[in-house]
């Protein structure tokens, strides 16, 4: 996916690697939810946007940060977005 200002999308699998230097679990794996939804969904389904100084996590549905992370110093940016972070996959009925 491209956006207006040409920024690609990737799937949050991209971030995988460069997260777990921050999470001790395999993120794209995880179970979030988004603040504004509040729906438990996989971060697989984030998308990611690379090409800034750090990496941006969108809720595909919302749009919303879930998470950022700076490249320039090695810490998590925010996770304000996120109420919800599992290493347990989720339930569907």
């Amino acid at each position: 996916m491209t956006t207006l200002d040409g920024n690609t999308a990737l799937d949050a699998n991209a971030a995988g690697g460069d997260l777990r230097t921050v999470f001790a679990l395999d993120v794209p794996a995880a179970t979030v939810s988004v603040r504004r939804l509040r729906q438990h969904r996989t971060a697989r389904a984030a998308q990611l946007y690379n090409r800034a100084p750090g990496l941006i996590l969108r809720c595909p549905s919302c749009d919303a940060v879930s998470c950022a992370r700076s490249r320039t110093r090695a810490h998590l940016a925010g996770v304000r977005g996120l109420t919800y972070l599992s290493s347990r996959p989720t339930r569907t009925p």
